[in-house]
């Protein structure tokens, strides 16, 4: 319980309905923290062990499938934290937005690590897919372009 006050204000996420559920999730830079009886207790999800977590989602319906984004990747849990899997690689994430009709679709704010672009990213059938809607970091480096459009 120390860690999760010491991170700082972390990213609070109550699994199922509010009412009737007491299982809340706390991301913070100390890792990711359950607790199953209304926040009175915490415990450190040993499935990600102590790496930082700024961005959770849990999905609505099944309160059993997780989304974190950690440093340079987001991950997702099937089985409420104990296994988790990478959807997406080499990108920094927030605000997880989860398809409450298909659980294995999720919408992410991110920028990748490499090139420093970023943009809305979409995740599907546990597999990326970077979604239409891509900007570049108008800080990124840009190519020289010559008279006749090659580079």
């Amino acid at each position: 319980m120390d860690d999760l006050r010491a991170s700082g204000r972390p990213d609070l996420l109550r699994g199922g309905r509010p009412r009737a559920c007491r299982v809340v999730y706390a991301g913070t830079s100390s890792g990711l923290f359950r607790s199953t009886d209304g926040a009175g207790t915490w415990n450190l999800v040993v499935g990600l062990g102590d790496q930082p977590v700024n961005a959770l989602a849990l999905h609505p319906r099944a309160p059993r499938i997780i989304y974190a984004g950690v440093p340079g990747a987001m991950l997702r849990s099937d089985d409420r934290g104990e296994h988790w899997t990478a959807v997406l690689h080499d990108v920094f994430v927030e605000d997880p937005l989860i398809d409450p009709d298909h659980p294995w679709i999720v919408y992410v704010l991110a920028r990748y690590v490499f090139s420093g672009t970023t943009g809305m990213l979409k995740s599907t059938r546990r597999g990326p897919v970077v979604a239409p809607h891509r900007r570049r970091d108008p800080d990124a480096r840009q190519p020289k372009r010559t008279r006749h459009g090659s580079r």
